[in-house]
Formats: C-alpha cells, structure tokens, sequence
C-alpha cells in the first residue's frame, strides 16, 4: 500500500464518516507505542512471540511466520493505551517527510517517514524509536498504515445521531450541541441541549429519545440505572401542584361527607371556555428565525402581529422571521394546513417592556384578533397560555397555572413553558390577553400583595420545565403612527 494510496482512502473515509481522520504524525504514532514511559517496544523489554518479526535473526527466538497476520494476533504486544500490532506486522506510514519531519503536507515526492517494523524485519526494526524514510508511491506486501480519528468529536455526535436516526429536527439539534471539553462536560451539554429542545417529534422528547436508546446500548446495571430515571423524571411538563387536602374520602357513611358539593376550588366551568380557548388559538402563530430558533406571537387588532421584543427587535430580524398559521393537529391528531407568510413591516417595538408589534404580508383569516385588557389579575388567579413550545405543534398549558404576583407590568405565575414560547399570549378564564409571556424572570414571588424572596408552593420546578414568567403589557392601549397615519391597537 503506498502513501498516496492511504492518504487517499483516509480522504475517503473521513467524508463517509463526516470526521477528521488522517495518518498519524510521527510523534503521535511514536506516544501511542511507547507510552510517556518512553519504552523499548510497545510492551516494554523484548520478549518472543508479541510481535510478528522474523525471530531468527540474531537468533532472539524460534517465531518465522513468514507472512502478515490479522489486527490482534498478538494481543500481549499491545501498548500501555492497548493499541494493537504497533511493532511487526507491516511497516506504517506517517505523515512527517523523513528529512524535515517538521513538514507533514499531503502534496511532494520527498520520502515519508515509516515506522514500527514488518513481519520479514529483525528485533532492531520494530523497536518504537527505529524509522526510516522511503518515496511516497513505494508498494510493496510490507507496506501498510493505520489511520488516526483527531477527535473525540466524532464518536460524541455519531452517538446522539444514531439516537436520534429518522428524527426530521436530527440536524437542526446536532448543529446546536457543543461536542467540544472533556467526556463529563460535553456529557452535561448533550443532556441539556437535549432536554432544551423538546420534543423532536409529536409525543416524544429529545433527551428521552436518546436515554432509550443509550440504555439498549447499556448493561443490566447501567440500563436499570436508566429505567430508574425514566421512574422518577417522566419526560413531560406535569404542571404546578398545589396541595388541596381532602379529609376522608373512602369508607365514608355519613349523608353529609357522601353529599355532592363543591371540595375546595370551583373548577366547575361553561363549556364555552372550550370554544373560546379554540377560537382565540388561531391567533396564535410560530414564529420561526433563522438557525431553527422558533418563538411565538399572536394577532391583536388591526392585523398586526405581537410577540416578545428579544424575539422580533429590529426590521431586519423582522424580514428575517417566517410566521406560520396553524402549526397544530385537528381533532383527528393529524396535522391542519399550514399557512406561512411574511412580515411587511415592524412597527413599533419596546426594549424595556419587551414587545414588539409587526405588519404581516397577507396574512391568512384567522377570525377575529386578541383583545388586551390591562387590568390587574388577582393573585392565584388562573391563567392560561397559549404557545409554540420549542418551535413545535401549538399546545395549550391551562390547568394549574396561577398567578402569584402581579402589578401594573409584571405578572408573575407558574406554568409549563419551554424555549419557543416567548411571546405567547398569557389569558384570563375569558381569553382576553393579560400578558405577554417572555424569558425573563423575577427573584420574588408575593404572598398578601407583597413581594417576597421565597414562597413554599408556588414556584414548583418540574423537570426543568416549570418556569416563573415575567410578563409586560403597556398599562394603556398605545397609539401607533406610521407613515403619518394612525394605527389604534383596541
């Protein structure tokens, strides 16, 4: 096999693989026999029979096999970091010239470092220091090589593609995680970029996704370990709980404890807030931006779409941005007929209160607008959202959403929110926007009107989903101007 030949098919190799794998360097091939215990052969002092050389030169033992041998014949020759075959067997090109070991180019006729021995050479030949040089096109049944992976990188992103095999978003979530650092921190980045994502496909979660699949790969101990997290962490967002005590339930004789009656809260509502959450969702639009960043905004009168200023803050980001129209399943589970369009313009936008307005181009009947009612909700208040999380099918948190502070701009509460859902309107009972959900958050939560640096109960992490919305709406219903003419938002 001559040097051309093996650069060659390391080119090859490397673009099946999408890696960076090359010959060795002489110095990275001369470490990996030798150790930085800077031995004789690759297992230390010289013994018989652990390395395929010619033995009865100089009469240092009996073995002749006269031939190759296949990778692992003489697993007690392996080096201190357990590489096979670095000594005997065939002679290994290196990238260094022989003359100038200092250039390692591909391109020249120079001749290029050899080293660690073959099958017809003496004892001398396959000692780790020994190399000699020969012209690059040289062939012959005493020539080989072996190839070198630079980076950890490789087997790091081919383990989550192979867990994550036959996903569409597979590309987009392997461009967002940072391979680099040692095994534990990229371990660290992989879960939380995974569990970042969401869901790669409806129903099933990313870090979920890829925990099954290490798990099969896994023994008993390390996969049972695994079904244990998949116990105690279920991949879903369960919501704030809150603690409403009942007394005796089961057993209970008397008429007054079996009675109906209302136990605690009223949760007892029309059945109109069922049409009223599905008429104000087809307001609600993704907003997707480049690098498969998504977010979420919603229609307010006349037309105009709002959303989170840190989503949409300037023209450019605005022209940038795709807004899809009812990215959602229908009654049947099967996916309705998206409609994108684009902006036309932003019209107005606030740093401060982090809201942005936009003029789409064209953009699709989608019934009547959200209304904003700026007044203040009640503390333990319910409020609902409606939102794009992650940048996926449109989902509806509605149930153990409370409101735990609030004042003339900031609306604090609890609920299941992920990346993707800033900008999402946040409603009363009567679907009137309240607020505008963004990221930023707030250190204290209130209890009796006043702010407070903790609260048992109200902020409940569930799973890293459950998160404190910090929500802005202009105190009065502001006024727009464009192009001189003015555009009322109520």
């Amino acid at each position: 096999m001559s040097r051309y030949e093996a650069v060659a098919y390391s080119r090859w190799l490397s673009a099946q693989l999408d890696a960076d794998i090359t010959l060795p360097t002489e110095q990275e091939w001369e470490k990996a026999a030798r150790s930085a215990q800077g031995l004789e052969f690759p297992w230390g002092e010289f013994k018989s029979a652990f390395a395929n050389i010619n033995e009865t030169w100089g009469k240092v033992g009996p073995h002749n096999l006269a031939q190759t041998s296949a990778v692992g014949s003489y697993p007690q020759g392996k080096s201190p970091y357990g590489i096979l075959d670095m000594a005997g067997n065939v002679w290994e090109w290196c990238l260094n010239e022989y003359k100038k070991p200092q250039r390692t180019g591909t391109k020249g006729k120079a001749d290029r470092v050899m080293r660690g021995g073959a099958w017809d050479g003496n004892r001398d030949l396959a000692r780790c220091a020994y190399r000699v040089g020969l012209p690059p096109g040289s062939r012959s049944n005493v020539l080989g090589f072996r190839l070198v992976l630079r980076s950890p990188l490789f087997l790091r992103r081919r383990l989550v593609a192979a867990a994550l095999e036959g996903s569409p978003r597979a590309q987009t979530i392997l461009g967002g995680i940072d391979f680099e650092g040692n095994a534990r921190g990229a371990a660290v980045e992989v879960v939380k970029a995974l569990g970042d994502f969401g869901q790669v496909v409806y129903g099933k979660e990313a870090l979920g996704v890829f925990l099954g699949y290490v798990q099969s790969l896994c023994g008993d101990e390390q996969a049972a370990f695994i079904a244990e997290l998949f116990s105690a962490y279920p991949f879903h967002a369960a919501g704030a709980r809150r603690d409403r005590p009942i007394s005796r339930w089961r057993g209970s004789e008397s008429p007054e404890a079996i009675r109906e009656k209302i136990i605690g809260e009223n949760t007892l509502k029309d059945i109109r807030f069922l049409e009223l959450a599905l008429q104000a969702a087809k307001a609600v639009v993704r907003i997707g931006l480049p690098n498969d960043e998504a977010g979420s905004g919603f229609m307010v009168p006349p037309n105009l779409l709002m959303t989170a200023n840190h989503v949409i803050g300037s023209e450019e980001e605005a022209h940038g941005a795709e807004f899809w129209f009812n990215y959602e399943l229908d009654s049947a589970g099967k996916p309705r007929e998206t409609v994108l369009v684009k902006a036309g313009a932003l019209l107005h936008n606030h740093r401060e209160l982090d809201y942005s307005l936009v003029e789409l181009a064209d953009p699709p009947d989608f019934g009547p607008p959200l209304r904003l009612r700026p007044p203040v909700p009640n503390n333990d208040q319910r409020v609902s959202i409606i939102q794009h999380p992650g940048g996926h099918l449109k989902k509806i948190s509605m149930q153990n959403n409370f409101v735990a502070y609030s004042d003339r701009q900031v609306i604090q509460y609890t609920t299941a929110t992920t990346k993707g859902s800033s900008g999402s309107p946040v409603f009363n009972d009567a679907f009137e926007v309240i607020a505008i959900h963004t990221k930023r958050r707030h250190q204290h939560v209130c209890r009796a009107g006043r702010p407070e640096s903790q609260r048992a109960g109200n902020l409940c992490p569930n799973h890293g989903l459950v998160r404190v919305g910090r929500c802005f709406i202009p105190a009065h219903q502001s006024q727009l101007s464009r192009n001189g003419g003015q555009r009322s938002l109520s």
